[in-house]
This record gives structure tokens, sequence and C-alpha cells, in this order.
């Protein structure tokens, strides 16, 4: 990656996150370069901002997604759905119906 991989910024995030460290190192390096040019500010501020950035960046990346909840079933409806009538519901009722017998 040549100079901009060289970073100690890029050199310090993992292996796996490095190609992309270089990218967003690179785009800083640029705009720090326009701000460099125009001599707005001089004291580096500006460049050290940038690599705060990036250091948070590369940091955030590197941590674990969060966890997903397991959420639970929701309780079922204690209220009794009227079933579709039809022969095999007369069937079913007529078998487990009460009876004259004692």
């Amino acid at each position: 990656m040549g100079v901009v991989g060289d970073a100690p910024v890029v050199r310090a995030a993992p292996k796996f996150l490095r190609r992309r460290a270089g990218k967003m190192a690179g785009n800083k390096a640029a705009l720090a370069a326009r701000v460099d040019c125009h001599r707005t500010h001089q004291d580096g501020r500006t460049g050290e901002q940038y690599r705060l950035q990036l250091q948070d960046r590369v940091d955030k990346w590197a941590e674990p997604p969060p966890t997903k909840s397991v959420k639970p079933l929701p309780l079922p409806d204690s209220v009794k759905h009227k079933k579709r009538g039809g022969q095999l519901a007369r069937k079913r009722k007529a078998k487990f119906g009460l009876t004259d017998v004692r």
C-alpha cells in the first residue's frame, strides 16, 4: 500500500481492517494536504483531528457486533377460537362430547 500502508494508524489496525483503514487514511491525507495548501491551520490541529477520527473509526470497526437478544414468544390467547364446521368437525364433536351413560 506504499506510504499510506506504512502509517502507524494503519499498521496498528487488525489485519482484516488494514485495507479499509488504508483507504480512509489516504482520504484523510488528501484532505489534510488541501488544508495545508491553503495555510489555514498551520499548527497541525486539523491533521491531528483526522488521525484521531481514523483511530476512533478503526476501533469501532474492530468491535464485535452487538448480540441479538432472544425474544420470548407471546402468550397464547386464553379465548378459544371457533372451529370451522363440516363433517369432520361434527364427528369430532360427537366423539368428544358428553354422553348419557353414567
